[in-house]
């Protein structure tokens, strides 16, 4: 049977497709949602009478104040509530014309005049025959702004309000998972020394999900200071400029870019004037917003020019370029079209962010799926660098270090100021005997258990140098050398005994003192040497 083969185009293009849907399919859902949740709850968006009469729809108020009552007299009221979501206006609930409820909040300065969108569950006295609202909008030359006002059930409205909130609550949850995700990958590449841009790719997604997820008022509702989430949510946007312009410069290898500085310079400026006007009164963030959004419509453009550019020069492979255009163009759209509906919306206090979590979203798997598969690739080279490292100071029979590896050894001693150590030198007994007479297969198993005796009963380096000589760094003093040598001879009297090679196993030794300032390893070496042949003279003539 042919196996089936998935490339990871494939699996990003049917991550794409299912993200998409879950939009799609969350939008269905909500909107069917609210058509059952309106079945049994009681609307109050038109038929409200102001002072001379006029009759007006909620959503068609006029500029400024106004006095708005309405008859409830007919609707059910026991176990109900009027639920109602406020947008930056203050408002009084008065019943019968005794007042119920007042929503005047008043919050620091820096947080700004507008607190976004917030909604209230009012309960009114049963046989309440007319409710009137005193409704003041927070900035005069807008409407007021009343959503979604119901007489109905608190839990089902609460219900339906997270229900409504939830997919875009998800999506910022997914965005900040991501993000924290890039964070840690970063700090763990950066200690590999790799040059990824995780980090500010990292930084992005949570500050895109710390913007938008303002719109879910989910938060809001946990808080209970939508003040202080608008506040965050506008400072946030804020920063979001810069952040995609930086990870694209790095990307490109255009780090020191000047359009870095400048972005990073209006970024700043743009901060400071929020805080000082909003804290001051004499403007507010919703306000001030317009120059945000300049803002990203310049980093949107030098983006792109960062991206060409590099193509242009060659600085930067086909497919990331292909990737990048993509991501970017992704993201870009979805930003303008939220822009394109903040300037046709209705209500200007509230800036919409859905298609740019979608494109927030598409453009973290465009960008993130190519950066952990090049991150990969590096990977793959780095443990192919080690391999032949490791192969090349490594003895293929005996899995010690080599000659090689004893040489960078010496190297690295000789190069230091204060440091001793005892240098004993190692030679198998009879190994050519054991060669001509049984053959070079039990000649090397009589190398490799005396190579693994000698690894054991050593607590320093281990290294062979030739065909039967190794040799062991010990550090301390005679005495450690000596212990070792003891622990030598008897695991090899074991495994003479267990074993019973041909040959019996016999390794003879020598060691002498190596420290600086006093003798050369040369000179060390040569000791060690003499003594071993001794060692090994008397050995034989043991036997």
């Amino acid at each position: 049977m042919q196996k089936l083969h998935i490339s990871k185009r494939w699996l990003a293009n049917i991550l794409i497709v299912l993200i998409v849907i879950g939009y799609v399919c969350a939008g269905m859902l909500n909107g069917g949602a609210r058509r059952y949740y309106n079945d049994v709850a009681t609307s109050l968006g038109s038929g409200w009478l102001a002072a001379d009469g006029t009759s007006y729809r909620l959503r068609d108020l006029p500029d400024g104040e106004i006095t708005l009552t309405h008859s409830v007299a007919e609707i059910p009221l026991e176990s109900k509530r009027l639920c109602l979501k406020s947008i930056d206006t203050f408002f009084t609930v008065l019943a019968d014309g005794v007042e119920i409820y007042s929503y005047h909040p008043e919050e620091p300065a820096i947080f700004g005049r507008s607190y976004g969108m917030y909604m209230h569950m009012i309960p009114i006295p049963v046989g309440t025959q007319e409710i009137t609202l005193e409704l003041i909008p927070i900035f005069a030359d807008t409407q007021p702004a009343l959503r979604n006002v119901l007489i109905a059930d608190p839990g089902m409205y609460m219900g339906d309000v997270f229900k409504q909130g939830m997919p875009g609550f998800c999506a910022c949850f997914l965005m900040t998972v991501l993000g924290l995700v890039m964070i840690f990958i970063s700090a763990f590449t950066a200690k590999q020394g790799q040059q990824i841009e995780f980090f500010t790719l990292g930084i992005f997604s949570v500050l895109v999900a710390v913007w938008s997820v303002n719109d879910t008022l989910i938060l809001q509702l946990l808080t209970q200071n939508p003040a202080l989430i608008r506040m965050i949510n506008y400072v946030s946007l804020i920063f979001l400029p810069y952040l995609p312009v930086s990870f694209i410069a790095g990307a490109v290898s255009n780090k020191h870019s000047p359009l870095l500085p400048c972005l990073f310079g209006i970024v700043c400026l743009n901060l400071t004037a929020n805080l000082l006007l909003c804290s001051f009164g004499i403007a507010d963030y919703y306000q001030l917003v317009r120059i945000t959004q300049g803002t990203i419509v310049i980093a949107i453009l030098m983006a792109l020019y960062l991206v060409v550019t590099a193509a242009e020069k060659h600085l930067i492979e086909r497919k990331f370029f292909l990737t990048l255009i993509t991501g970017t163009t992704v993201l870009s759209l979805g930003v303008v079209a939220d822009l394109l509906i903040y300037r046709l919306s209705e209500n200007t206090q509230q800036v919409s962010s859905q298609y740019t979590r979608l494109g927030t979203i598409l453009f973290l798997v465009f960008i993130g799926l190519y950066l952990i598969r090049e991150y990969n690739s590096v990977q793959l080279e780095n443990s192919r660098t080690e391999l032949m490292a490791k192969l090349a100071y490594t003895d293929g029979l005996t899995g010690l270090q080599n000659r090689l590896a004893f040489n960078e050894k010496e190297s690295e001693l000789m190069a230091q100021t204060d440091t001793s150590c005892m240098l004993v030198q190692l030679d198998i007994n009879d190994l050519k005997k054991v060669n001509d007479c049984y053959g070079h297969a039990e000649g090397d198993r009589h190398i490799v258990s005396a190579a693994r005796i000698i690894q054991d009963s050593f607590p320093g380096n281990c290294y062979r140098t030739g065909g039967d000589e190794f040799i062991a760094i010990v550090s301390g003093n005679e005495d450690a050398a000596w212990q070792a040598v003891e622990r030598m001879e008897q695991r090899t009297r074991t495994y003479n005994k267990e074993e019973d090679p041909p040959v019996p196993l016999d390794i003879a030794f020598g060691m002498a003192l190596f420290r600086i300032g006093e003798n050369t390893m040369e000179s060390a070496m040569q000791l060690a040497d003499e003594r071993m042949y001794e060692c090994k003279k008397h050995k034989k003539g043991i036997q």
